[in-house]
């Protein structure tokens, strides 16, 4: 059975081999480049579209390997929206909530093909409930994942990492046709890595909005059209809040943070507020490396992941699981204020 699985994984990566520097060319040429500034890690102007491969890699191998009808073609349409929206941003900077409600419309377009969350009961109230939830988590994943996006080679392996994780949870489920969709993610970034992820050297091109909105959305996508069991609720909606718990915290601290410190004053000053305030900013403040902080990352959100597995063979221990989970998660936080308060020491000094 598994060497069915290789075509799906090998072709994309193929393509993402090749098409990841004819992104990086047509940047330079055209003018779509990440310019360093004070908010940014990076010193030297680096194309940022290589979303465009990542879009085209995945495109293609999706309409070789599967068939695009139902879900499938909606989730196809509902990102290749996404990426639109998000060229135009990289042309001409639209604004903030421009962009969210672009990912709301995202959501309902994908809601359209009959993608939902199936939570609550089949009820006129436990539609509007389980649409509202999808609409939450596919527009808060795929913010959450473009988020982290802020060193090389952060986002591009967190989504190898998440995709690999995805693919052994489905098959534990037996959800066969959903492992292709999670390699064409894995192949297209395994390609694109080595481009982005290069140590010292620095990253050649970036993903940029256009590649870390796509690969949110898809894989936030992925988590709702897979057939969850409703014998074992619970540890089925663990298994991807586990996936994806390192970006979810994240998300979840630096927006709460800038609330309680007054950084932001309404929902449209949050939405749009951009800081190097982020986990991989704090990590880095104490690790003094952006090799050893993106490596950290991997293996925290790693250490998470095999909860999920684990939540999924072995269900009985799952509050054993889920307090483990809390356990690191905190201790993330205790680094984190560690760094804020070195921090203000330093400034103050």
């Amino acid at each position: 059975m598994l060497e069915e699985f290789l075509p799906p994984l090998i072709v994309p990566v193929f393509l993402s081999l090749i098409l990841t520097p004819l992104a990086r060319w047509l940047g330079k040429k055209w003018g779509f480049m990440d310019i360093p500034a004070q908010r940014r890690v990076h010193t030297v102007p680096t194309p940022k579209t290589g979303g465009w491969a990542i879009f085209t890699a995945f495109i293609i191998s999706a309409l070789v390997f599967t068939k695009p009808s139902g879900q499938i073609l909606g989730l196809l349409i509902a990102a290749s929206f996404i990426f639109v929206v998000e060229v135009g941003d990289d042309a001409h900077e639209l604004p903030g909530v421009t962009k969210f409600v672009s990912q709301i419309v995202a959501a309902c377009i994908l809601i359209s093909f009959g993608v939902s969350a199936t939570i609550f009961p089949k009820a006129w109230w436990g539609y509007a409930l389980n649409y509202t939830l999808t609409v939450l988590w596919l527009v808060g994943i795929t913010n959450a994942v473009n988020f982290i996006d802020g060193m090389d080679g952060l986002a591009a392996g967190l989504c190898i990492i998440f995709s690999c994780l995805f693919s052994i949870v489905f098959l534990q489920m037996g959800s066969f046709s959903m492992v292709p969709l999670c390699l064409f993610i894995l192949g297209t970034c395994i390609g694109f890595i080595p481009y982005n992820f290069r140590g010292e050297k620095g990253a050649s091109i970036f993903l940029g909005d256009t590649g870390s909105n796509f690969l949110g959305f898809v894989l936030a996508s992925l988590a709702i059209m897979a057939e969850w069991s409703e014998e074992m609720l619970l540890p089925s909606l663990a298994a991807p809040l586990l996936i994806f718990a390192v970006v979810i915290y994240d998300m979840a601290y630096i927006n709460v943070r800038r609330i309680i410190m007054r950084e932001v004053h309404n929902v449209r000053e949050l939405i749009e507020y951009t800081g190097k305030d982020h986990l991989h900013h704090r990590l880095h403040y104490l690790l003094g490396s952006k090799t050893k902080t993106v490596l950290a990352i991997y293996l925290l959100t790693i250490a998470l992941g095999m909860n999920a597995l684990l939540i999924k063979m072995a269900p009985d221990y799952f509050w054993i699981l889920l307090l483990q989970a809390l356990v690191i998660l905190s201790f993330a936080t205790i680094l984190e204020i560690a760094a804020n308060r070195r921090m203000k020491r330093e400034k103050g000094g």
